[in-house]
């Protein structure tokens, strides 16, 4: 056998843990490598939703859109709830031709507050709204929304703007999850000053680098007015901007912490932003035309050549014949056959030709709204009113002091004519030596008639009463009011006068210039119609409900249309209030509806309700009920009727009742008593088997089987013994 050589049997020496060093020495590298592919990838996606969401910000800036369900936000804001309402719809929008600026004519300088009214209304809304759509686009993120410790309050930011720069509303970019939006434009005044734009470099606050970036409204000269978003106006640029500080995972070290106490020392997040911008679309007239303004500018060049004065002078040989001057006059007479002007020139422009005063408003006053629409000046001369007496309230009568006052115009106070007080009706005056009787030319004007206004020696009156309905009839005055088996309730003010049911004449006077002679004229004014109401009963056995048909505007021949509720008041014999609904739509119904048909309850079984059905009162019992029921339209000014009706309950005994006489199946209990029977066995318990038993519960169904068990006493005579006389040998028991 050949000897191994020496170089085989020499081997290297093993050091212990060289792999594991190696191991640790490679890992943080490993791990570095493994964590900055996963951070890179969340940084990536963070800032892709960020650009995306910003263009989806942008996109909808430019559009002018907004949500109206931020109009209540944007009214409280600029205090114009009441004029966005004017319509009856909040929707940013405030009508135009309507007295705006309180001088009691309807003219171009209204329909421009209207407009900028609305714009700033609509203005205030798109934010919030570009808000959501940028959000809706930067899906992913984990941003801390509604912690407004970290993150913005874009609500209170807009709702509290600030004249200095201010940390209030804006979060804090220090912490993860921080998110903020900025919405900016390049919007100018009128006079092409800027009026928005960012807080540049040159104006760089304390705070500015942290909070960046921030929209600014200016001056004139520049100054800084308050810090604002804007999402500007057709023509303008704008700008959306998102800046969100996103979270890491990997620990790095924080060097900014080296120099900056009460830093972290480690990096935990990065302050990320992203912008868009785009030009906003036409998406209503604009002031100022903003980048399409250059082409507009540039159609004023083409007036410069001097043809236009060669033109005038063209028409100076024209100015010879004097029928041409004439003919400029002759378009005024040329209106109608005779010099008399029209009396349409004076026009009714308000919802209704004679409607009542809001009661927010005094409430004490029968007006209409006139508008002269014509360039003559127009005189009021007299007035006449007449009034049919009706009263649509059969619980409750009107309030005292029905007294005609005055006329006046735009203020109750601002009085026409001040004749004698009466209460008769009708009534009817010529002015003699009014005031404030003018209306000019394009003006408007309300004509009034004033009726027991609170002045010295008058009773205050107002036609709105609030209705009594805790009891029928309605409590006299010294007695007491009875004690209520229900919660009390309390109703809005109503009016059960019908402005429909006055008929008004206003005399008034057209006066143009002296060669055309006065035109004596009047004009009837009536208003509208309150609801009518017919009640209808349900009742089919136990079932029952009761149902009605409201017509809005009585004679209309449109039911359950233009109504704002329906009220249903029950009481029983004794007068007490026992149910009380309010039924917001149709079909109106004493408990509600299902599917167009009216919800019915059971007598004996159900109960009346305390306003819905998750109030029980007491249970339904027979009676006779009576039943008041309280309908407002939905007109401008709103109307109301409120009519007595009768609802006899004699649904059949309920059936339930025979169920008490069910309840003699306990005297069954008789048969325990039988077990009497058993006794006379008991002797016999060690001759007789258990087989004789069995026969004993069929024995107790019946009791002519009583004696049987008398029949088996037999069994215990001494004759079963006799088989003993066999011998023992043979089995026997000898």
């Amino acid at each position: 056998m050949r000897p191994e050589p020496e170089r085989f049997k020499k081997r290297a020496p093993r050091r212990r843990a060289q792999a594991l060093v190696e191991f640790a020495l490679a890992l943080p590298l490993l791990l570095l490598l493994v964590f900055g592919i996963i951070e890179f990838g969340r940084f990536m996606q963070t800032w892709l939703a960020l650009e995306n969401g910003a263009r989806f910000g942008v996109r909808y800036a430019v559009t002018g859109a907004y949500n109206p369900d931020y109009c209540d936000e944007a009214d409280a804001i600029y205090g114009l709830g009441d004029e966005d309402l004017a319509d009856g719809k909040v929707d940013c929008k405030v009508p135009p031709r309507r007295d705006w600026n309180g001088d009691g004519k309807v003219t171009s300088e209204d329909d421009r507050l209207a407009e900028e009214m609305t714009n700033r209304l609509q203005d205030w809304a798109r934010l919030p709204s570009i808000r959501d759509a940028a959000l809706a686009g930067a899906m992913g993120i984990a941003a801390a929304f509604d912690d407004f410790t970290i993150a913005q309050d874009y609500f209170g930011y807009l709702s509290h703007p600030f004249g200095s720069f201010s940390t209030q509303y804006r979060g804090n970019p220090n912490r993860t999850g921080y998110f903020a939006i900025s919405v900016c434009s390049s919007r100018h005044y009128d006079d092409g000053s800027p009026r928005f734009g960012f807080l540049t470099a040159e104006r760089l606050d304390s705070q500015y680098h942290s909070y960046l970036p921030v929209c600014i409204e200016m001056d004139e000269n520049g100054n800084i007015i308050r810090y604002m978003d804007d999402p500007g106006g057709p023509g303008d640029r704008v700008r959306v901007t998102l800046t969100y500080r996103h979270a890491l995972i990997t620990p790095l070290p924080n060097v900014a912490a080296l120099w900056t106490p009460g830093a972290s020392a480690w990096w935990d997040g990065l302050l990320i932003s992203a912008q868009r911008e785009g030009i906003v679309e036409k998406f209503r007239v604009s002031r100022v035309t903003g980048l399409a303004g250059a082409i507009g500018m540039a159609a004023t060049f083409t007036p410069t050549p001097s043809e236009t004065p060669t033109s005038t002078s063209t028409l100076t040989p024209t100015d010879t014949p004097t029928s041409t001057p004439t003919r400029t006059n002759t378009p005024t007479p040329t209106r109608t056959p005779t010099p008399r002007p029209d009396c349409s020139l004076l026009q009714n422009i308000g919802p209704e030709g004679l409607a009542f005063q809001n009661l927010s408003s005094g409430g004490y006053v029968l007006e209409s709204q006139l508008q002269n629409t014509g360039p003559y000046l127009i005189q009021f001369s007299g007035a006449a009113l007449n009034w049919n007496g009706n009263w649509h309230n059969q619980m409750q009568g009107p309030r005292p002091g029905h007294i005609f006052n005055w006329y006046a115009n735009n203020n109750n106070n601002t009085k026409i004519f001040d004749p004698s007080d009466t209460g008769t009706y009708p009534f009817a005056h010529t002015f003699v030596n009014p005031s404030n009787q003018n209306l000019g030319a394009l003006g408007s004007t309300w004509f009034k008639w004033v009726y027991g206004s609170p002045n010295p020696g008058q009773n205050t009156f107002t036609f709105w009463i609030t209705p009594y309905v805790n009891s029928y009839p309605v409590v006299g005055p010294g007695t007491p009011t009875p004690r209520m088996s229900v919660t009390p309730v309390s109703v809005e003010s109503q009016n059960f006068y019908w402005s429909g049911e006055f008929n008004g004449t206003i005399y008034y006077n057209i006066v143009p210039p002296t060669p055309v002679p006065t035109l004596a004229c009047a004009m009837n004014v009536t208003g509208l119609m309150g609801p009518n109401i017919q009640p209808t009963p349900i009742i089919s056995g136990l079932n029952f409900s009761l149902r009605a048909r409201v017509e809005g505007n009585q004679g209309s021949g449109k039911w359950d249309q233009n109504v704002r509720y329906v009220y249903f008041f029950v009481y029983d014999s004794a007068g007490n209030l026992v149910h009380y609904f309010k039924d917001t739509s149709p079909i109106y119904c004493l408990f509600g509806d299902s599917k167009g048909n009216c919800t019915t309850r059971r007598v004996g079984v159900d109960t009346w309700w305390q306003g819905a059905s998750s109030r029980p009162g007491q249970v339904i019992q027979n009676g006779t009920y009576t039943v008041a029921i309280l309908a407002r339209n939905n007109d401008t000014r709103q109307k109301s009727s409120l009519i007595v009706t009768t609802l006899v309950l004699q649904a059949p005994t309920p059936t339930p009742t025979f169920t008490r006489t069910i309840t003699r199946t306990p005297t069954i209990t008789r048969t325990p008593t039988r077990t009497y029977t058993p006794a006379p066995p008991t002797a016999t318990r060690t001759v007789t088997p258990t087989r004789t038993i069995t026969p004993t519960p069929t024995i107790t169904r019946t009791p002519t089987r009583t004696p049987s068990p008398t029949n088996t006493v037999r069994p215990t005579a001494t004759r079963t013994p006799t088989p003993c006389l066999t011998p023992p040998d043979m089995g026997g028991c000898g």
